[in-house]
């Protein structure tokens, strides 16, 4: 095991909380390329004396290669912003899963898991179930919600540009 500081920068911070001279928290990897290395000097969201420490590894080569590539989540058609679709959303779920006898099926594998029964059989069940709910939950979404797929993903500036738009609107020019 390899302190990973020591093994990065050649040498470790002089301390890993917010006293100086406390080099009391420790990563050490093995068998783990690190690309790189550093203490967040801030301690939000939580209060605490230590700082954190942030390791980034290649994921290739932690995973043999067998892992995707990150990306952004598709924007969702319902929120819990309005309580009338949710409520539409959840009763419409409710149905679903009665009519499809969702629970009870999800009970029976289970059960066949935790009897040391589960066969291939049981895999495959368990596959077009998961895809079945799937195609529920996003269909409840679709019914339930009237936003449309292709609004702007937030960000500081689209915030920013909306408070501006606001306030044009209630002066009459920007302001």
């Amino acid at each position: 095991m390899t302190e990973v500081f020591k093994k990065h920068h050649g040498q470790q911070p002089d301390s890993t909380t917010t006293t100086p001279g406390r080099f009391i928290d420790r990563v050490a990897t093995w068998g783990v390329e690190v690309q790189r290395v550093t203490l967040l000097k801030a301690n939000e969201p939580a209060i605490s004396d230590h700082l954190a420490t942030v390791i980034d590894v290649n994921l290739d080569i932690l995973f043999q290669q067998s892992c995707s590539a990150m990306a952004s989540p598709q924007l969702r058609k319902l929120t819990s912003g309005n309580p009338e679709a949710v409520q539409k959303y959840v009763s419409f779920l409710k149905t679903q899963f009665q009519q499809h006898k969702i629970i009870e099926r999800g009970n029976k594998l289970r059960e066949a898991m935790e009897t040391g029964s589960f066969t291939n059989k049981h895999r495959q069940q368990l596959s077009i179930l998961d895809k079945q709910i799937t195609e529920i939950l996003l269909g409840a979404e679709h019914q339930c919600s009237k936003r449309t797929d292709d609004r702007n993903p937030w960000s500081p500036e689209l915030a920013t540009a909306g408070s501006n738009q606001g306030q044009i609107s209630n002066t009459g020019k920007a302001g």
